[in-house]
């Protein structure tokens, strides 16, 4: 936490944001707004934590992101 950033990985590598239609703690306007710099653009119903609410449909969106 100490060492200086020298690169941003997103500017080089492939990235995709997943908005989550329930959070309750970012609300999808506030991802929105996150995921400008990303690639791709996912969405999912489930809450801040998909991996808990949504394991499923997560692993099903990894998958299909991994496979471009």
């Amino acid at each position: 936490m100490t060492q200086p950033l020298t690169e941003a990985a997103w500017r080089h590598h492939p990235s995709t944001y997943l908005i989550c239609e329930a959070d309750s703690a970012l609300p999808p306007s506030v991802q929105e707004t996150m995921a400008k710099r990303a690639e791709r653009v996912r969405r999912i119903q489930s809450s801040h934590s998909p991996f808990l609410s949504r394991p499923t449909e997560l692993a099903g969106l990894i998958r299909e992101e991994l496979s471009l």
